[in-house]
């Protein structure tokens, strides 16, 4: 491949900039700040394009680096020669991927050649990814990462090492390996699902802790509440008593009545305000604000809204759905193998060509009284204008015939044999499948034993089971593929005798059309060749005498009949060519072909867009879902600390209780305002209650009294701690309930654990065994690496005592006076050299057939006299096999 020209229309620094190429060296020198790197990305982007980032880095963001400085149309053109076909690549770019434009022209024949939307030039032409163009073809001063492009590469030289099966299958292996590894553990065992779940048992086990803590709580509340309960019997017993005296002084004056009022009054504020303390326990102890409320009620419409989205989705999605039926419909009609354009555009071409061609016969057909026109008298006295062709044709009839039979019996022998060989592929096939099912499930089972039995034995037993269970699915591959292979030759014979025997008769049909014609003509019967040949003859003899006349006539009369004769055979032939691409039905007539054509186009199209809106009915209904379960967790969220909420209308329960906490809370102000009241109103002071009074049975009753109300007081105490311990004994059992629940998760958690551990260890020994077996298959392209790259770089340094080692990452360390040392540790000279050797060590190894062209962004500028001087000699040499866009700002290095 080589670049013939290139045009940059806006590039960077660059405006409407041609440049022409030959064969060989080409060398651009221009100063510092032309814009050299910018061409070598142009060229870059004519292949490859330009990826869209969200980087601000101009040096990490090439789309916003190199959008035109001076405006307007950014892209431009390159004409490049590849497999001896000249094309055009034109490109446009636009703030972002959506808005390039790419366009590929047949410069020969001046037609515009299709593109699939996903198409990248770069990749289609080189075999490799733009990283790896970048590590290969592509020589520039900037660092590149040498991890880009390594698997392309890899991919790519397995191909030449005619591996691709195998490494496709380490790559396939291996990358399911790592997707389950990272499944388990990433980023230092911080995340994944061990992760996770260590983090989930870890939280359990804190919960398990507080709700031990709280069960044994409650036991020290119980303790407490058995002693309460004793203490409160003894006040009962001894207010019973005070009751009995307190009835004989009864009559001891309105004071005594009065403190009774004072203490109903008490009693029904300390009930609201026990009322009250219960509701705003059921509350999570403390009263929902307007925000929270509105949050709920607002979670609530979402939740009945996603439900009904769902509900709608999934009918969608459902079978008996219209857009179901008719994606059914149509996928029965395709049945999975939808026209694509390609196919639709071949259909069209043959459909209008067929029909074009009867369309001219037609034509042609209806001209044969305006050519031939009427005959004069002697002509009509012999009528028989074609009488010279069916003479050729009985010449050539006996000949015709027998090898149109030879040929047949051919055909059919073929037809056998392909049918005997299909079917012993397809017996073969099927055994070796039986086989591949026993060895991998042999390999599965004896791998599964050996992990129960022992883990490290049972990872290398099921890794190799893994990888010959590989290599028994590329072997069954390979016999499908064969028996692929030979159907598609029977089908090939079985058409050509489909075919031939059209031929044939066709043949038979001109045969006895020669047969009618003689009988209308001459009015004689005629069975085989020789009475055709002879009435023929017979007629002959008595044309001669009008030959004079009619030749002129006779001559444009055989050439329309030759005509009609290529044009019915071009017409059966179109028609034909149609019957074997149509596969979707019954074949149309040519006059319908165009508009059975669209409409099979129209059928395609909407079996496309079938497609993509049920998927994005799953994709939508996925959302949803995913709406629904974080709409649960905010639920849970905004309710917690709350008791017996119902699952609907939960908004306005809590407003219900808040509404009943404030009303009791105002309440209880009230009954407190009426307390001091009747307190004022009856000239009772709270101290006054207790003082002695001094007549003596008012100083017995007010003793009674006091020790009444202090019994009272007692007992209020009594029932209030009884209430407190028995809210705390509720408390801390409902808080500790969860215990047994939490042990038997943790439990399971715990076995979980050990399971994914197990797997873990599984997937890195089989990792280990895999990556190992693909170093092994690296070797067989390393070699020629690592000999290209010494006799490059013993060449460049001039010095044969030097010696290198590479890995199958490419990375090279140097061994030098019996010291090994990376790259990392040289100059920045030596590292150019290094570099310089192994792309071109690189390049000769990838590229065994066609050679691509090399662009070199100034990659001697670090380089000494000498050493540039011997990198040029290399260069020029390479010139011979590659072309090569050398990039310099120095004429040294021109």
């Amino acid at each position: 491949m080589k670049i013939l020209s290139l045009y940059v229309e806006n590039f960077g620094t660059l405006q409407q900039f041609s440049l022409s190429l030959t064969d060989g060296k080409n060398t651009l020198l221009r100063p510092n700040g032309w814009g050299k790197s910018s061409l070598a990305v142009f060229i870059k982007a004519m292949l490859y394009g330009l990826p869209t980032s969200s980087r601000r880095s101009l040096v990490e963001n090439e789309r916003k680096r190199y959008t035109p400085w001076q405006g307007g149309t950014f892209g431009g053109s390159m004409d490049v020669e590849i497999a001896s076909r000249r094309l055009r690549i034109e490109r446009t770019f636009g703030a972002k991927e959506s808005e390039d434009t790419l366009s590929l022209t047949d410069l020969d024949t001046g037609v515009e050649l299709p593109l699939d939307a996903n198409v990248t030039l770069g990749e289609t032409w080189f075999g490799v990814d733009a990283a790896a163009y970048e590590r290969s073809t592509y020589i520039s001063q900037r660092p590149t990462d040498e991890g880009d492009g390594n698997l392309s590469i890899h991919a790519k030289l397995n191909r030449l090492a005619d591996a691709t099966d195998d490494i496709a299958g380490y790559d396939h292996a291996m990358g399911l390996l790592e997707k389950q590894r990272k499944y388990y553990t990433v980023s230092g065992g911080r995340r994944g699902a061990i992760a996770d779940d260590e983090e989930a048992l870890a939280q359990l086990q804190t919960q398990m802790e507080v709700c031990r803590s709280h069960l044994a709580a409650a036991g020290d509340e119980e303790a407490q509440l058995e002693l309460l309960l004793q203490s409160l019997q003894v006040c009962k017993k001894e207010s019973a008593e005070l009751l009995l005296r307190e009835e004989e002084h009864r009559a001891r004056g309105e004071r005594e009545v009065k403190v009774q009022s004072w203490q109903r009054m008490q009693a029904q504020l300390e009930q609201s305000e026990t009322e009250r303390a219960a509701l705003l326990a059921s509350l999570g102890g403390r009263l929902p604000d307007e925000q929270t409320l509105q949050a709920i009620a607002c979670e609530e419409l979402e939740t009945a809204a996603a439900r009904a989205l769902e509900q709608q989705l999934m009918s969608r999605c459902a079978p008996e759905h219209p857009q179901s039926v008719e994606l059914a419909e149509l996928a029965a009609l395709f049945d999975d193998d939808a026209p694509d354009d390609v196919d639709i555009s071949q259909l069209r071409t043959v459909a209008e060509s067929a029909k074009s061609a009867k369309l001219q016969l037609q034509s042609e057909a209806a001209k044969e009284k305006t050519l031939l026109g009427t005959p004069d008298a002697q002509e009509q006295v012999l009528p028989f204008p074609d009488a010279r062709r069916l003479q050729r044709f009985l010449t050539q009839y006996p000949m015709q015939k027998q090898q149109s039979d030879g040929r047949a019996r051919e055909l059919e022998r073929a037809c056998r044999e392909g049918a005997q060989r299909v079917t012993q592929l397809q017996i073969r096939r099927e055994k070796k499948k039986k086989c591949i099912w026993a060895v991998a499930a042999i390999g599965l089972a004896l791998g599964i034993v050996a992990l129960l039995v022992q883990p490290l034995v049972g990872a290398a037993v099921l890794a190799v089971g893994v990888c010959a269970a590989v290599v028994c699915v590329a072997l069954w591959r390979r016999e499908v593929a064969k028996c692929r292979e030979a159907q598609d030759a029977l089908e090939s014979v079985m058409q050509e005798r489909r075919e031939h025997q059209s031929e044939a008769a066709g043949l038979q049909r001109e045969w006895q059309a020669a047969c009618d014609r003689i009988r209308e003509v001459l009015g004689v019967t005629v069975d085989d060749v020789e009475a055709a040949q002879n009435a023929l003859d017979d007629y002959e003899a008595h044309r001669a005498q009008a030959q004079a006349q009619r030749r002129e006539r006779e001559s444009a009369r055989e050439a329309w009949y030759d005509r009609l004769y290529e044009l019915r055979q071009a017409a059966e032939k179109e028609q034909a060519f149609l019957r074997q691409l149509w596969a979707w039905g019954v074949c149309p007539d040519v006059e319908d072909a165009p508009l059975e054509v669209e409409r099979l186009s129209q059928k395609a199209a909407r079996y496309a867009q079938l497609q993509e809106e049920l998927a994005a009915t799953v994709r939508q209904l996925t959302s949803v879902r995913g709406r629904l379960q974080t709409l649960r967790e905010q639920r849970v969220m905004l309710l917690q600390g709350c008791a017996d909420v119902p699952s609907t209308g939960a908004a306005t329960w809590l407003r219900e209780r808040r509404e009943q906490v404030l009303r009791l809370q105002k309440s209880c102000g009230q009954q407190k305002a009426e307390i001091q009241e009747f307190m004022q109103q009856n000239g009772i002071d709270a101290t006054a209650l207790h003082e002695v009074d001094a007549q003596p049975r008012a100083q017995e009753a007010d003793m009674v009294r006091e020790q009444r109300d202090a019994l009272t007081a007692r007992e209020e105490t009594l029932h209030g701690q009884i209430a407190r311990c028995r809210r705390e004994i509720e408390m801390h059992t409902t808080q500790g309930a969860p215990l047994e629940l939490l042990e038997h998760q943790a439990d399971e958690l715990r076995a979980k654990l050990d399971e994914q551990r197990a797997s873990l260890d599984t997937i890195l020994s089989a990792q280990k065994y895999l990556k190992e077996a693909k170093e092994k298959f690296s070797g067989r392209y390393l070699e020629r690496m690592k000999t290209g790259f010494a006799r490059y770089l013993s060449r460049l340094c001039g010095e044969e005592s030097i010696s290198a080692t590479m890995d199958g990452n490419f990375s090279v360390k140097l061994r030098r006076a019996g010291v090994s040392r990376t790259p990392e540790a040289m100059s920045t000279g030596w590292r150019d050299m290094i570099s310089l050797c192994a792309r071109l060590s690189l390049v000769d190894a990838l590229f065994e057939g066609e050679a691509p062209f090399l662009v070199l962004d100034d990659p001697l500028v670090n380089l000494d006299d000498e050493a540039a001087a011997r990198a040029a000699l290399i260069l020029d040499e390479a010139a011979a096999h590659y072309q090569i866009l050398y990039l310099t700002c120095h004429s040294s290095r021109a």
